[in-house]
């Protein structure tokens, strides 16, 4: 999932997106079809942060590929499902 909201932030900072971020709604980005079968909203801000920070304007504030892989490396495990729960919490 973390990668779809990546992927979605990133269209050109569409308005729906950047409404969103800008207003605390981040929740409101995840696909309605899977929004029951995680409870992971950390790793979406988490992923939605990384995202924002590749598209700025200034090409020298963005990050590397090396940062991106390392920020969606540690949402990974801010992302949990409701079976996660039952196996003490943790993304496996």
């Amino acid at each position: 999932m973390v990668l779809l909201v990546l992927h979605w932030i990133s269209e050109a900072w569409n308005p729906k997106a950047k409404f969103y971020y800008e207003s605390g709604d981040i929740e409101a980005v995840v696909d309605p079809a899977i929004a029951g079968e995680y409870w992971g909203v950390h790793s979406v801000w988490k992923v939605a942060e990384t995202a924002v920070r590749c598209i700025g304007v200034d090409a020298r504030r963005r990050l590397c590929m090396a940062e991106v892989v390392k920020e969606v490396y540690e949402a990974i495990p801010l992302e949990r499902t409701p079976r996660d729960e039952g196996q003490g919490g943790r993304a496996t």
